[in-house]
């Protein structure tokens, strides 16, 4: 039975309409066991003429009935162990491959990022595959031709854009790959686990498209074994177990009980598993303070402010960093807002380390700015269960910007 995790009351995403719709799905695949050490020729023409009809029970069930509707503009991820059915699921719904039962509905153009080189030539050069694959996923020859120059400019690719792409490293494949999907301005973004071959430079221009592609109400749907990056980037997250979902809503929440369920160890030698402060409402569990003003940084495209703040664990409870992500059980958030009109809540900022009573830890608090303009960032601490401390009557530090 999956577990239906209700939003905090802060989340206000009322969706207009459905981008992916998936009823009743079911996939299974024939399970093919070789025996007796290495065929030949003749053995295997004999077995093909003379074998039974395939057995009924010689097959495996990767996913078995799964009703799942994703609204227009949300991020939504999915994790779950290996062969738990992901990968099949977004394949499914880029149309790679179809249910045995069920139905699929996908509104709008779907760029799907699910496979190394999928739609690749090998012995075609990277200018030739850039068409090839634009192709593939509903581009245009014209439109294709008005942004290659941009593809091969994100990619990083121009001296090495003509030659074959079976010299590429894996890397470079994935930049490719990563850089004609999203030029080609899909509604429907499919991402499974593919960014994990890129480097570190590479990846922060890949999170920035996507940060862009949000803002612009594009629906995306990750697959990844990074918890963090499912925290950090979804709206939402849906764990998938033995084909079946087993938990959707809030990311942090639906990780926590993944976490349970594969036998994650999320206590300490203490016992602690997440703040519970004993406090009483009203008074602070935590003391935070600027070091630095909120500023905006020097980014191009985008407009980002940064802080620098002192947190002061002043309650009775450790905040715990845990592994393996090192996700704290404690962060830094805010509510951003211009005038009478409410933005949203901000990223969070994770306290990298334990935080013993009495204790202070400084860290950066980056958080986007939809444009130039006033703006107030009421800043708050959040525990694991994303719980404001605000809302358990501690009180707000106000950041004014401009910018």
């Amino acid at each position: 039975m999956a577990i239906a995790i209700p939003f905090p009351s802060s989340f206000e995403a009322v969706p207009e309409r459905t981008a992916i719709r998936l009823s009743g799905i079911r996939k299974r695949f024939r399970k093919f066991t070789v025996r007796g050490g290495y065929t030949t020729f003749k053995s295997s023409i004999v077995n093909r003429i003379f074998r039974s009809r395939f057995p009924e029970g010689n097959h495996i069930e990767v996913l078995r009935g799964v009703d799942l509707e994703v609204p227009a503009g949300m991020t939504l991820g999915i994790i779950g162990r290996n062969g738990s059915g992901k990968s099949t699921l977004l394949k499914i719904m880029a149309g790679i491959i179809r249910p045995d039962e069920g139905t699929a509905e996908i509104v709008g153009r779907v760029s799907p990022l699910i496979e190394l080189g999928a739609g690749f030539h090998p012995e075609f050069s990277g200018r030739e595959n850039v068409y090839l694959n634009g192709l593939v996923i509903g581009m245009s020859k014209a439109e294709t031709e008005a942004r290659f120059d941009s593809i091969v400019d994100f990619a990083g690719l121009a001296d090495a854009i003509d030659d074959p792409v079976r010299t590429y490293s894996s890397g470079m494949y994935m930049r490719l790959a990563f850089s004609v999907a999203v030029h080609a301005d899909p509604d429907v973004l499919l991402i499974d686990e593919i960014l994990a071959v890129g480097d570190e430079a590479f990846i922060g221009k890949c999170y920035e498209r996507i940060a862009a592609f949000q803002q612009a109400g594009k629906t995306l749907v990750m697959v990844s074994h990074s918890l963090e990056s499912i925290e950090r980037w979804c709206h939402e997250a849906v764990w998938i177990d033995e084909g079946r979902i087993a938990a959707r809503g809030y990311p942090t929440e639906v990780t926590r009980l993944y976490h349970v369920a594969v036998g994650g160890d999320r206590t300490n030698g203490d016992g602690v598993t997440s703040l519970r402060d004993s406090l009483k409402p009203g008074q602070l569990a935590a003391t935070i303070r600027v070091l630095e003003p909120a500023v905006r940084t020097p980014e191009p495209w985008h407009f980002v402010a940064r802080a620098l703040l002192e947190v002061e664990n002043v309650g009775d409870t450790v905040w715990r960093a845990m592994p393996p992500t090192r996700r704290g059980t404690v962060m830094v958030g805010g509510r951003l807002s211009s005038e009478a009109r409410f933005h949203g809540e901000t990223l969070r900022a994770l306290i990298p380390r334990d935080v013993y009573p009495k204790e202070r830890a400084c860290l950066e608090y980056k958080f986007k700015l939809p444009g130039p303009g006033r703006y107030v960032v009421d800043v708050d601490l959040v525990d694991e269960g994303i719980c404001w401390f605000a809302e358990r009557g501690s009180q707000t530090l106000r950041l004014e910007i401009s910018v």
